[in-house]
């Protein structure tokens, strides 16, 4: 019994580490630098935004770029209660970027929207 359970251990152990897990922050991914980063919109989110892009940038990396971000921030009313108050709401953000590598002068375009809708607490009255 002693060596059936040393036995599923090592297959165990060596089936975990033969299953092809790599970490996604590895030296690999993070090979560019950015330049200038220039983000345009609400200021909250612009902050977020720049410090998890600047994260993943190397400082010694030959691939230089400049990024502009320029951020639009809507919400719109979905659902309203009888008393004509908002019960929930659509927030939607757009993004408009352009990547620039600085070396070979190629400008990337792209535009990335993402909508979420958001339900507001009720509060409930107990007489």
């Amino acid at each position: 019994m002693k060596y059936l359970k040393l036995l599923i251990l090592f297959f165990l152990i060596l089936f975990l580490n033969s299953c092809g897990y790599k970490n996604l922050n590895s030296e690999n991914l993070n090979n560019f630098k950015i330049n200038k980063l220039e983000i345009n919109g609400e200021k909250k989110l612009s902050y977020k935004i720049k410090n998890n892009i600047e994260i993943y940038s190397s400082q010694n990396s030959k691939f230089i770029y400049d990024i502009k971000i320029n951020l639009i921030s809507t919400k719109e009313t979905k659902i309203k209660n009888t008393a004509g108050k908002t019960t929930r709401y659509s927030n939607n953000l757009q993004a408009d970027t352009l990547i620039t590598n600085i070396e070979t002068k190629m400008n990337i375009k792209k535009l990335l929207v993402q909508q979420m809708i958001m339900m507001l607490a009720q509060h409930i009255r107990i007489l």
